[in-house]
């Protein structure tokens, strides 16, 4: 899992292809505003791309993130995805693939108001708007992970897989993030004794929380971009928002 946090910003090695998401990986994720830029050749890619406005609870604990992220992935007991100290949401109850609209089916469960505009009310007070996206193996290799003996990985060789983020505001800079790294699964603790991970989710999450008195009106572009150790292979995409 990756949230985003700490301002960060670096060049990044590697030949790039612009690639549309097809709607076998999402029927969302196919929008004109949500394109893929492929870095080098990743064996993994972020597929269920979703911009909505959900619950965080007040500030400054945000009691309702970790239950709204869990329950985004829940759809009932046992949990699939569990709170993990090292992955914030990681693996639970072992399910197999396809995990292509984990995220489509708990945002339409839930009811989230989705791919805007949003009113001053989505992002602000005790709300925010979330991006999410699982990141599946693309063709990843065969190993063990915490969901099946043997299947499709992104093999923990492959970890950290991080990067950063800007966000502009009617073309203004507005902030510069970076997703949090995420750890292969045989050095956390507690650690999980397999070759690598079958998928993983991110959330992004942005709002006036910190600061009231912002102004948040405008159009927004996430710009984020996702590599793996190598840093030469992975993904890069602008997202445009209301």
């Amino acid at each position: 899992m990756g949230l985003l946090y700490s301002p960060a910003s670096r060049d990044m090695a590697g030949a790039s292809r612009e690639t549309p998401l097809t709607p076998s990986e999402s029927a969302l994720d196919d929008r004109p505003q949500f394109r893929l830029r492929q870095i080098g050749n990743p064996i993994w890619k972020p597929v269920d791309l979703h911009l909505f406005s959900a619950p965080i609870g007040p500030p400054p604990e945000f009691p309702l993130l970790l239950d709204t992220a869990i329950a985004l992935l829940n759809p009932s007991l046992p949990e699939n995805h569990s709170f993990h100290d090292d992955l914030f949401v990681g693996p639970g109850n072992p399910h197999g693939p396809p995990y292509n609209r984990e995220f489509r089916n708990g945002v339409a469960r839930l009811g989230f108001d989705e791919d805007g505009p949003f009113a001053e009310s989505d992002f602000s007070g005790e709300n925010a708007v979330w991006l999410t996206w699982m990141t599946v193996p693309k063709p990843g290799t065969q190993g063990s992970s915490p969901d099946f003996d043997s299947g499709p990985i992104i093999p923990n060789l492959l970890f950290l897989i991080q990067g950063p983020s800007t966000t502009t505001r009617n073309g203004a800079p507005f902030g510069m993030c970076n997703v949090l790294p995420v750890p292969p699964l045989d050095t956390i603790s507690p650690r999980f004794d397999v070759d690598g991970h079958s998928h993983f989710p991110v959330f992004y999450l942005d709002g006036s929380i910190s600061d009231p008195a912002v102004d948040t009106v405008g159009s927004y572009t996430y710009q984020i971009l996702l590599v793996d150790k190598g840093r030469l292979d992975g993904w890069w995409r602008p997202i445009l928002s209301s």
